[in-house]
């Protein structure tokens, strides 16, 4: 089963804006249909725009803001047994910018978002236009599943 924590370092975001009873839905989810039967952990941070950018600009090169950044702990070439997946870091300030650009509710934007990172630190990813396309189909089915 996932398990998650969260710490908030944008000041204008509040617990409130945090869906997590939506998030522990998701969880239970996607722990049953990826068949994650051991515990394992995963840190999220809310983060602004500048926050986002620094940490994109130094540990990705990229000199710009992004919606969503997740480092996969275990995603690297080395078979540790680490209980710990990873981190996702959310900005909350581009969440509400793609929640209007895509007529959604700001809460479905932060789950979307929520769920991308765990199908990163779950090894999901997408180099190509044709992965791309399926990371989306899999964010979808989850989110409806979830009723969000």
């Amino acid at each position: 089963m996932l398990k998650y924590s969260y710490s908030i370092k944008d000041k204008k975001t509040s617990k409130k804006n945090i869906p997590s009873k939506d998030f522990d839905n998701l969880i239970k989810i996607i722990s049953k249909d990826f068949f994650i039967k051991k515990k394992l952990y995963f840190d999220i941070c809310f983060v602004d725009k500048k926050e986002i950018q620094r940490i994109n600009k130094k540990y990705r090169n990229i000199n710009m803001s992004t919606d969503v950044i997740t480092f996969a702990f275990r995603d690297q070439n080395k078979s540790f047994d680490l209980p710990l997946l990873g981190e996702i870091y959310i900005c909350m300030d581009i969440a509400k910018q793609q929640a209007k650009e895509n007529n959604n509710s700001l809460n479905r934007e932060i789950c979307l978002l929520f769920v991308h990172g765990i199908l990163h630190l779950l090894k999901i990813h997408h180099d190509t236009q044709k992965d791309y396309n399926k990371v989306v189909k899999i964010q979808q089915h989850l989110l409806e599943k979830a009723n969000i």
